[in-house]
Parts: C-alpha cells; structure tokens; sequence
C-alpha cells in the first residue's frame, strides 16, 4: 500500500491511497475490488462515469435504488450518477484549489454524531453529493482518500461494497499509524 499526492501542485495535503496488486485485503475479498494500478480516488471515479458499472451495480441493488426514490430508473440513475461525478470532481479540484478550510467542509466525519466535535488524527471521513461517497482519513494536516462508493441505503454494514470501504478506512489507519507509513508516501504528478 502507498499513499498517492493527486493534486500536488495544487493542494500538497490530498493523498490517495494506491493498494498494492497482491494487497492480502484484495485476495481475501476475493478480487471483487480492482486492483489496476490506479489510486482509490481515480478508481472511484472511473466507476462512477464508466456506464456498464453502472448498469449492473443499480441492477444488483435494484430495490436498494427504489427505497432511494421510487421514481428513479435505472437509466435515469445512471445519467445523474455520471452528472454527480463530473460535478464532484469538479468540487474535489476547486476547493484543493482554495485552501485546506475549503476540504475540511467537503469532508465530514463518517459518524454523523460527530458533526460538532473538532477533527482529530485517524478520524473518518466522508466527502458526499447525493449518493456518491468519498472515504478518506484526517492524517494531521491531510486527508488521506481511501475509496468511493455509491451509498443508497442508511447503513452501511448491510451491503458488502459499503463493508469493503469501512474495511479500507481501518487498514488505511492501521497503515497509517504504523511507525514506517511516513516513508510511504509518494507523489505522482496526476494533473
């Protein structure tokens, strides 16, 4: 595992994790989580614009998308999930663009009790725009990426891709609060 600059030249503290292609995580999961040589945050992204994902993800979790809005359509979904990216996107690269003040109101904590309290190390995060989700950690001054989801559902012990990046956020930490993590962090020039 490595943590990935994504936007180093214009905001220097939003990382993203890169999990390595024999990561033990992946191989217990048993490959339902690509392992493609691209950070968490670009993984996300191409599913979310990526329409045959798309497809069979709201078929899979059909019932799951009419409890959301029983009007929405499959179709439907998959036109605004691609309209919801672009857009989060473009809100991830503005506000890196502005300020670290500008992050820490696109990413709230994970638990919604702990909207008042102040931001501490290891905290977990959620960047959201309607059913799209940005997990990432608060590493000091950073926000460390962990992985992206569609959540349409309350919870999110009860569908297995939404376990999958509760899964992530905790190794992320335990990487993270290891004595060697600091020498792991790398910089790739992606934009």
């Amino acid at each position: 595992m490595h943590v990935v600059a994504i936007f180093e030249k214009v905001h220097p503290n939003l990382f993203s994790v890169l999990f390595d292609e024999h990561d033990e995580l992946l191989m217990e999961l048993g490959g339902d989580h690509p392992s493609t040589g691209k950070d968490e945050l670009v993984n996300a992204f191409e599913k979310w614009k990526d329409v045959f994902w798309l497809r069979q993800f709201f078929m899979t979790y059909r019932l799951d998308l009419m409890a959301y809005d029983s009007a929405m359509t499959v179709k439907r979904a998959i036109r605004e999930t691609t309209d919801e990216a672009d857009a989060f996107y473009d809100d991830l690269v503005s506000m890196a663009k502005n300020s670290a003040e500008q992050l820490s109101k696109l990413f709230k904590p994970l638990d919604n009790r702990e909207v008042d309290g102040l931001p501490y190390e290891f905290q977990r995060l959620k960047g959201k725009r309607r059913w799209l989700r940005l997990y990432a950690l608060k590493y000091g001054d950073s926000y460390v990426i962990t992985g992206g989801a569609i959540k349409l559902t309350r919870g999110m012990r009860e569908r297995p891709h939404l376990k999958l990046e509760l899964i992530k956020l905790e190794r992320v930490k335990l990487f993270l609060d290891s004595a060697d993590s600091r020498g792991l962090f790398v910089y790739l020039d992606v934009i």
